[in-house]
């Protein structure tokens, strides 16, 4: 409901809502929140919620890493600093993501930005070209 309202535009009633609710004190809400804030960029509204979320679980990497990304999307860079100067602060930190995938009986393990695989220089020309015929397309759908 929460992420409903949001993206539909009605900010204070995804607000009132959470308010409402006997699950007010559910970072879930909060996150859901400071993420539909961050897609339509309205800033005020996020750092409230990026606020309540912080303070409810300052345990979670992942509420700081999207409370940084949604201020530094917006342009407000010293609000960003701060979330990632406090997570630092409190030494918190999100594990690296992996993905495994099974070629040919053999499986292969990559982590988020890792250059460790043996052919991981050939990985990321193909991820470039993807990324190019991608962006190809997306221009050509524009026109």
């Amino acid at each position: 409901m929460v992420d409903l309202l949001g993206r539909s535009g009605f900010f204070r009633e995804a607000l009132e809502f959470i308010n409402r609710s006997p699950f007010s004190d559910s970072p879930l809400l909060w996150r859901t929140l400071v993420h539909v804030w961050k897609l339509l960029g309205d800033l005020g509204f996020g750092k409230i919620a990026s606020t309540h979320l912080l303070d409810l679980a300052p345990e979670e990497a992942g509420s700081y890493i999207l409370a940084s990304n949604m201020f530094f999307g917006g342009g407000m860079l010293d609000e960003a600093s701060r979330v990632r100067t406090r997570m630092h602060d409190l030494k918190v930190s999100k594990e690296v993501g992996r993905s495994w995938i099974e070629i040919d009986n053999k499986t292969h393990q990559f982590s988020a930005s890792s250059k460790d695989h043996p052919e991981s220089r050939d990985i990321y020309a193909r991820l470039d070209l993807l990324e190019a015929e991608m962006r190809q397309s997306s221009d050509e759908a524009l026109l």
